[in-house]
């Protein structure tokens, strides 16, 4: 069966309504599992979907989609709730409504940059489709991108191919983070720049390792530390809070104030 971008959240894929049935299910499996922390948050989270998905008034709205939400859907998992997340209509995070106003900033900067994007999300594309052949895409695992196989600790591209790279949640997922970075500092030109968001806890300094990869085949939980690891390959490391956006607009798009974090780059 091959992996396409389709799998990846922010596919313009409706995200599934909660009922009791998947609650109880996914209950079940927490506590076989011996997720008790789970099981709390997942409970928390998800009644609080259930009566939400009834509410009729706009409150939230996805610049991605272009639509008005009564409700955004929570998610959970041992170490968290993430509240007013996931877009039922397009599946988009509150990252990826905030990256697009990043992106959209940064590119109005820059003159046909060449763009190359770590596993890409289909919301996005649209953003890029001016660039035409200067937006290439890349992935380990994923078929549907113009350089498949790619491993991000190991690139084949030459040393100053890029203007920019686009790394959103993907280096949490390699084994060796610092690799990662070393190498997509090494494929962007001289004034090149990264964008990298990552999973963490941003009222923590330090990054936690995890013992298995349970969580979404994560190997680690990071911490505002974070940014001496991007400092150690790029000269100037900006924290862009995505909640800032929330503001831009008539409807807030959702993003909690420091939760989603983007770390801007530049050699």
């Amino acid at each position: 069966m091959s992996t396409t971008t389709e799998v990846n959240p922010g596919a313009f894929q409706a995200f599934p309504k909660t009922t009791v049935r998947k609650i109880l299910s996914k209950t079940y499996s927490r506590l076989k599992q011996g997720e008790f922390r789970g099981i709390a948050n997942g409970l928390i989270a998800d009644s609080s979907n259930l009566i939400n998905q009834r509410k009729k008034t706009p409150r939230f709205h996805c610049n991605l989609c272009q639509s008005d939400q009564a409700y955004l859907v929570h998610l959970s998992n041992r170490l968290r709730i993430k509240w007013y997340s996931v877009c039922p209509t397009c599946n988009s995070r509150p990252r990826h409504r905030g990256l697009k106003i990043l992106y959209e900033e940064i590119l109005e900067k820059l003159e046909q940059p060449k763009v190359i994007h770590f596993a890409p999300e289909p919301v996005f594309y649209q953003i890029f489709e001016g660039l035409s052949s200067n937006y290439q895409t890349t992935d380990f695992f994923l078929e549907d991108v113009t350089f498949p196989k790619e491993d991000i600790q190991a690139l084949s591209f030459p040393s100053e191919s890029y203007d920019m790279a686009l790394c959103n949640h993907v280096i949490e997922h390699v084994p060796d983070d610092a690799c990662a970075v070393s190498e997509v500092a090494r494929i962007l030109k001289k004034t090149g720049l990264a964008i990298f968001t990552i999973p963490g806890n941003w009222n923590r300094q330090k990054t936690i390792p995890f013992k298995d990869l349970r969580f979404n085949g994560h190997y680690r939980d990071y911490g505002m530390d974070a940014v001496a690891l991007f400092s150690q390959f790029f000269e100037k490391v900006e924290v862009k809070d995505l909640a800032d956006y929330n503001l831009q607009l008539k409807l807030p798009l959702g993003i909690s104030k420091k939760t989603n974090l983007a770390f801007i780059c530049k050699k």
